[in-house]
């Protein structure tokens, strides 16, 4: 009896003594990773990425946009986010952790447009679980059943640098005012809003009840306008006074792949869409 319980009892010690060095060896456990850098909201911010393509895990299915560099996504230092689609264009908030985000609360315009891919772009993002960036930079997002892959698109810097002459011979018609606060302001009449650009750094503005002009000034990305003259009709429940008043606030610009053109206000208070 005394035998058996000594060979028990030394059992007993011998499996506590290997699951107690188990647990204090470091080395001995699986489950311990390298450290890796994690990734930082700095990584993301003040970019804007187009998408590329979606791979779908299931079935392997490889979604792409039919109309190209239209989707975008921006990521702002205020943890908000802003995406454009080749229908309606939106805000929203996003949350990092290292490599996991969420984006939510995404709320937009509310065209219609029957053949848009907008759903699919939108569903995915909201389903973003995490996110890795390439060695070029470039966006890749895991959501709940695929990868989203997107293309940062250039610096304003360098966008503009090739495409500044571009503004010279074009009409652009106002499509729509983003502001902060996620109000838009539409055009009720669409295609009355309609500036143009000349050589001469003259610009001309048409709105829905009068003809404006002026002088437009460019360096790198800024852009203002200034000595405004215009016709003097009156015209009852006009935006004409909404829209000359944003733009002689306009403080810089952009022009997308797809010559959507942009006009940033101050303090990142809003941002009127031409096209």
């Amino acid at each position: 009896m005394n035998k058996y319980f000594y060979i028990v009892f030394i059992s007993i010690l011998i499996v506590i003594f290997s699951v107690g060095f188990y647990i204090f060896n470091p080395t001995s456990n699986t489950t311990i990773q390298k450290n890796t850098p994690p990734v930082i909201k700095d990584d993301l911010v003040n970019k804007t990425f187009i998408w590329n393509k979606s791979e779908l895990d299931l079935n392997g299915e490889v979604i792409t946009p039919v109309k190209k560099d239209i989707y975008t996504i921006s990521f702002q230092e205020n943890g908000k986010v802003r995406v454009g689609t080749d229908c309606n264009s939106g805000f929203g908030d996003y949350q990092l952790d290292n490599s996991k985000i969420i984006i939510a609360n995404i709320t937009s315009t509310e065209k219609y447009c029957p053949d848009s891919q907008e759903g699919i772009f939108y569903n995915e993002l909201i389903s973003a679980q995490s996110f890795q960036l390439d060695n070029e930079g470039n966006l890749i997002i895991n959501f709940r059943i695929g990868n989203l892959f997107m293309k940062e698109i250039s610096t304003i810097e360098q966008v503009n640098a090739s495409v500044t002459n571009s503004l010279v011979g074009k009409e652009y018609r106002w499509l729509r005012t983003e502001l902060k606060s996620n109000k838009v302001i539409l055009p009720i009449t669409q295609g009355k809003f309609i500036l143009t650009f000349s050589e001469d750094l003259k610009f001309t503005s048409l709105t829905d009840c009068n003809t404006n002009g002026g002088n437009y000034s460019l360096k790198e990305d800024k852009i203002t306008f200034t000595d405004f003259v215009a016709t003097r009709m009156y015209c009852e429940n006009s935006q004409e006074e909404i829209f000359i008043r944003d733009l002689q606030k306009t403080v810089s610009f952009e022009l997308l792949p797809d010559e959507t053109l942009i006009l940033n206000l101050p303090n990142n208070s809003g941002r009127m869409y031409f096209r």
